[in-house]
């Protein structure tokens, strides 16, 4: 439900020119996995930089972070 809500939030202050959107990554799970994963996604929320100079870098921080705890 909360990737839902993010969804519509962005959709909203994009149409009413709130704020300009640049991305947004929804990841959705069941409910049995997303109890399982709530220490791991602790971790990841612990490891994330604060900001990223730009959308680039935050795409290249996540799936080097993403290959390296998950040991793809």
């Amino acid at each position: 439900m909360g990737g839902a809500l993010a969804a519509r939030v962005c959709q909203f202050a994009e149409k009413n020119k709130s704020f300009v959107v640049q991305g947004l990554c929804v990841i959705d799970v069941v409910e049995g996995s997303a109890m399982d994963a709530l220490q791991c996604m602790t971790n990841v929320l612990r490891a994330r930089p604060t900001a990223f100079t730009t959308k680039q870098k935050a795409i290249e921080w996540w799936f080097v972070y993403l290959f390296q705890y998950f040991e793809y």
